[in-house]
């Protein structure tokens, strides 16, 4: 998660320069009471934005409360786009006070697993894997290079809209075990699989393929993804005045923004051009 400090501004931070920051954060987070704490764990949670739209997220331990030191910092974006879901799991990392999140309900036919990033606003016991149900969910994705792509031509809006809830019927269907539809969506696969291998020959993958969301690495938070950019602004670190590109990107059916150093994005980021990259996957929920 540190190397994706640079998406939000601190390429060109060293170790120390970072260190200074959340040192002096820390202290001024204590002075305006910006500190949420866990005396069950003796661990504390605060944020120190550098712009309104992302920051860092720290996580601290303390034996007096007026004494933090960090223990973990990750970056963070504020949501644009958050979605209501009936459940999610979430569950501790291994390898440090830190949460991921399991979700069915925002993609129809996988599941999203991501890094809670609010993990320290909502009451969880670390030792079990705890379903939070009724909450809004938003996704922010951070990347250390990507690159924008052009637009490729697509079926109209309401013969794409309509393609697309008769598959998500389909696949609703299928979970509950109906054997036509599950029949139907390989007989769909495998005419998709056909016709891509005839096309791949003579035309670029990326002018066939119009969306990926793709798990990528051993990290199982990490995705290789092609999206649509729906919005986007250009935002100034205002600690080290670097430009982060924030875009709201549709992939596959999630929406979700996108951060990303100006300096580690090829290409002219424009409303309908697409994304490519390999991202990180954060989570924030709202409860209801």
């Amino acid at each position: 998660m540190h190397a994706y400090l640079r998406s939000v501004g601190f390429k060109h931070s060293s170790k120390q320069q970072v260190e200074k920051l959340v040192k002096e954060g820390i202290a001024a987070a204590l002075a305006d009471n910006r500190v949420k704490y866990h005396a069950d764990r003796k661990k504390a949670f605060l944020r120190i934005p550098v712009s309104k739209f992302f920051g860092v997220s720290v996580v601290c331990d303390y034996v007096k409360r007026d004494r933090l030191k960090a223990d973990y910092c990750m970056p963070y974006l504020v949501p644009l786009f958050d979605i209501k879901v009936d459940s999610i799991y979430v569950e501790r990392h291994s390898f440090q006070e830190s949460f991921g999140m399991m979700c069915d309900d925002i993609k129809e036919d996988s599941t999203i697993v991501c890094t809670l990033e609010n993990a320290y606003d909502i009451s969880l016991d670390p030792s079990i894997i705890t379903e939070l149900k009724s909450v809004s969910v938003g996704l922010s994705a951070f990347c250390a290079e990507g690159t924008i792509l052009l637009p490729i031509r697509k079926l109209p809006p309401d013969e794409e809209m309509k393609k697309r809830q008769e598959r998500r019927e389909y696949i609703k269907q299928a979970k509950e075990g109906n054997q036509k539809a599950i029949e139907y969506l390989t007989l769909e696969d495998f005419d998709t699989l056909n016709s891509i291998a005839r096309r791949v020959d003579t035309e670029d993958i990326f002018s066939i393929v119009e969306t990926t969301f793709i798990p990528c690495g051993v990290e199982c938070d990490t995705y290789s993804i092609v999206g649509e950019i729906m919005s986007f602004t250009c935002v100034s670190n205002e600690e080290t005045g670097e430009t982060v590109v924030n875009m709201l990107v549709e992939c596959n059916d999630v929406t979700f923004n996108v951060a990303v150093n100006k300096e580690d994005l090829t290409g002219e980021p424009k409303v309908g051009r697409r994304f490519k990259g390999r991202v990180w996957l954060t989570g924030r929920v709202f409860l209801k």
